[in-house]
């Protein structure tokens, strides 16, 4: 959760720089050296990104309250 709180605490224009830098990054790996691609891909990894994060909430966030339920509201009783 800190690290949502991070990222979203940050400026736009440095979460631009952010992900324009992993962008180049990816692209000079696979070959690529357009700008167009630059410009469509930039709006896909930005969304991919926003996607994992939420996604890595909602399990930590699931997992933790399966945890804390089945410790305290177990249907078995202890004896």
């Amino acid at each position: 959760m800190g690290i949502i709180f991070w990222f979203s605490s940050q400026p736009a224009t440095r979460s631009q720089v952010l992900s324009d830098g992993l962008l180049y990054n990816i692209l000079l790996i696979l070959g690529i050296e357009d700008s167009a691609a630059m410009e469509l891909y930039g709006k896909l990894i930005r969304k991919i990104a926003h996607f994992i994060e939420y996604a890595a909430l909602g399990l930590s966030s699931g997992l933790f309250f399966m945890e804390y339920f089945r410790e305290t509201v177990s249907p078995r009783s202890r004896g």
